[in-house]
């Protein structure tokens, strides 16, 4: 009977070590898939609007909001990737980093909402 328990108790701890190995592989795959967003906190200068004209007939005109940023302690130009973006006050923000692309996350005034804005890295200043 003492030797049926030991098999038992043996086969229960490999079977979760096997369950830990797994879940440990998931997790790793999830972090990849994630895309490799590095989290940041993220100095705005200021932002203003640029207007960019586009088209052989430059009938169309549509205006981008870019910010200048301090990030990692590199200076930065960033334009907004959306025509959705708001002007952003100077100010330290919480974001992330991938490649060209940063997202900053803020809290609007008055109904405290948290935004997530995606920004297009298009230079240095």
């Amino acid at each position: 009977m003492n030797i049926l328990r030991k098999q038992v108790s043996n086969q229960t701890v490999l079977n979760l070590l096997t369950i830990w190995a797994l879940l440990m592989v998931f997790f790793l795959f999830a972090e990849v898939a994630h895309g490799g967003w590095v989290a940041t906190k993220i100095e705005i200068a200021d932002s203003k609007d640029k207007t960019h004209v586009s088209g052989m007939l430059r009938s169309k005109i549509s205006q981008r909001l870019t910010i200048r940023a301090t990030i990692n302690g590199e200076h930065a130009v960033l334009e907004c990737s959306t025509d959705k973006c708001e002007e952003i006050a100077p100010g330290i923000y919480d974001g992330e980093i991938h490649k060209n692309e940063v997202h900053i996350m803020r809290t609007t005034p008055l109904t405290h909402k948290r935004i997530r804005e995606t920004w297009r890295l298009i230079g240095a200043w």
